[in-house]
């Protein structure tokens, strides 16, 4: 038997952009985030890794009006009590 280490997302930062698009295409309503909404996804610390950022997608694209995600809609869904400041 051996143990295997997987880095958490907090850790794989360059991974969130990926990951966004391919969550977002499961979705009727695919979603695009601006610039600043990536950088901000990529500045939260993820406590819950791939499954929270899957969730936050599921929840954007039900409870969102317009398909393009800026950094004011991402701040209303992820709470940054947890995590280190977003680059402004």
């Amino acid at each position: 038997m051996f143990s295997l280490e997987i880095p958490g997302l907090a850790q794989r930062k360059d991974d969130i952009p990926a990951l966004v698009e391919y969550f977002s295409s499961l979705h009727k309503k695919p979603l695009s985030f601006t610039v600043e909404g990536m950088e901000y996804l990529k500045g939260y610390s993820w406590p819950g890794n791939i499954r929270e950022l899957r969730n936050l997608i599921d929840r954007l694209s039900i409870l969102t009006d317009t398909p393009v995600i800026d950094k004011p809609t991402l701040a209303r869904f992820l709470s940054y009590t947890t995590s280190r400041k977003a680059s402004s």
